[in-house]
């Protein structure tokens, strides 16, 4: 009777082994989960940052060329300005 005892704690024993090697292999395995899981998410966090940069500097650039349309336009004016003035003095000399 000792024996069987023994056997069946020995088997018990060898149950618990396979069970904690088991539960032992699944942490592993989230554990390797949520460090994937933290890395994707840092280079998410990253190409989100550059995104923004990017953003930002085709902000800047857009604003930079709206400035310089406007400078180009008062320039036209300018020109345009010049252009009559030019005839209106041509016309004195013609007549």
């Amino acid at each position: 009777m000792a024996s069987f005892f023994f056997r069946d704690g020995v088997g018990q024993a060898k149950r618990a082994e396979e069970s904690l090697t088991a539960i032992n292999v699944s942490v592993i395995k989230i554990s390797d989960m949520n460090t994937q899981i933290a890395t994707a998410a840092e280079q998410q966090s990253a190409v989100a940052a550059e995104i923004n940069q990017n953003f930002v500097e085709i902000t800047r650039s857009a604003l930079l060329a709206q400035q310089e349309a406007s400078k180009i336009t008062a320039a036209s004016h300018q020109l345009e300005d010049l252009a009559q003035t030019l005839e209106l003095n041509v016309k004195q000399f013609k007549t």
